[in-house]
């Protein structure tokens, strides 16, 4: 099963464990020390971040493979009246952004992708980042 059919099943199951309504603490003590910019959420999901960084003055663009993840993360930002664009994209290809961001965050994102994605993930994100942008990634590293 690919990465993308894995997870399009667990949004069609529902039960996300990351489905929580806001980012990690780790996030929010990173935006509290920013002043508000451009910002992009990586694998943005249901767009928790994206929502919480709207709210906070931020211009957000949430970009996800997920189809069912983008139609809910509109959903909810609209519910919240939050202001943000969310992409069903590919992250390894994030030619269509518009540079400069000041902050990017990936929760959960990138750990998924193998050697020859991350070279394209990293490539992306390096053409689009402010130089003195913020970039906060959480990843899982296999022991």
């Amino acid at each position: 099963m690919s990465n993308y059919e894995e997870m399009q099943e667990w949004y069609a199951e529902g039960d996300l464990p990351w489905d929580d309504v806001l980012p990690p603490p780790e996030i929010m003590a990173t935006v509290a020390q920013l002043p508000a910019g451009r910002a992009l959420d990586i694998g943005c999901g249901y767009g928790r971040a994206s929502i919480y960084l709207a709210q906070r003055g931020w211009q957000v663009d949430g970009v996800d493979f997920i189809n069912s993840a983008i139609v809910e993360a509109q959903k909810r930002a609209a519910a919240a009246d939050a202001v943000a664009t969310f992409y069903q994209a590919d992250v390894t290809d994030l030619a269509f952004l518009t540079p400069p961001y000041q902050l990017a965050i990936d929760v959960g994102c990138s750990h998924a992708l193998d050697e020859a994605q991350l070279k394209l993930f990293a490539a992306g994100i390096g053409r689009i980042l402010a130089p003195s942008a913020t970039f906060v990634q959480y990843v899982r590293l296999n022991s």
